[in-house]
């Protein structure tokens, strides 16, 4: 599922924080928090129903339990999957989510695994477009996080968020999903969500341009720091500081701060 998707929604996160496992842990708040360290849910759930040490690594975790998987799975306040690298396809899926999805009838498990026919077809080309963009640019802290639609066969369409992470031992991307419907409060919740990613999906392109010093820059910017205080925390010239904003609005292909400001929301950079 998560390889085969960029679903509504890709970010690429480099923090060490998303190999903790406490980075799953689903948290009593009552909204969806959005950070660059990672995102919490609210799913009626207490953290200490999963009897996991939330500061374990996330790779010891998985070789401690990599024997059985299922019950590994099932401690967690989430689905675990985990994908080909390559392929995309999956190689191992939650069992109990697994005997939800609608599989067209005369498919195998096997052959579903491979095609993914119960993820929504519409994602599918910008998700292999997304997930190759993220390993061609991971490192060892980076983790890719998205949405994707599922068709299931007891609530229909349903929303996944997932976080993806390459853990070559276990031989491709490990993923955990929440389920959206699950956690957000109500309808308008869900709107701004589909509406921010729908602008994510259009302008995911352009912003992939960006460098990372670019995206830095981006996040001062939008913090109201002036042209001279920016190049001076940049260690830049204020000349130098000035080709960045002319570059910057020529790759967003922009011409106002409102339109950069929308990307620096979108794309999680005005935090």
């Amino acid at each position: 599922m998560s390889g085969q998707k960029k679903g509504l929604l890709a970010i690429i996160n480099h923090t060490p924080a998303a190999l903790n496992l406490g980075f799953y842990t689903i948290v009593s708040v009552s909204v969806i928090s959005k950070s660059r360290k990672g995102i919490s849910f609210v799913a009626g759930i207490e953290p200490n129903e999963v009897d996991l040490d939330h500061d374990m690594d996330l790779l010891q975790a998985f070789q401690d339990h990599q024997e059985n998987l299922p019950e590994f799975a099932r401690r967690l306040p989430c689905i675990l999957h985990i994908n080909d690298s390559e392929s995309f396809a999956l190689k191992y899926l939650d069992p109990g989510f697994a005997a939800r999805l609608v599989i067209p009838e005369g498919m195998s498990h096997e052959e579903a695994f491979e095609t993914l026919p119960f993820v929504n077809p519409e994602d599918l080309q910008g998700a292999v477009e997304s997930l190759t963009h993220y390993l061609a640019h991971r490192d060892e802290f980076s983790t890719a996080s998205f949405l994707q639609r599922v068709h299931t066969q007891d609530k229909g369409w349903i929303t996944l968020y997932t976080t993806s992470i390459v853990i070559e031992e276990l031989g491709g991307l490990v993923s955990f999903s929440v389920e959206l419907d699950a956690v957000l409060v109500n309808d308008r919740q869900v709107e701004a969500l589909l509406s921010e990613t729908d602008f994510i999906k259009q302008h995911f392109q352009q912003f992939s341009q960006l460098t990372q010093k670019e995206q830095n820059f981006i996040r001062l910017w939008v913090q109201n720091m002036s042209t001279s205080k920016i190049a001076e925390h940049m260690n830049i010239t204020p000349s130098t500081a000035k080709t960045y904003k002319k570059r910057i609005y020529a790759k967003l292909e922009i011409n106002s701060y409102a339109e950069l400001w929308e990307y620096a929301v979108a794309f999680d950079l005005n935090t």
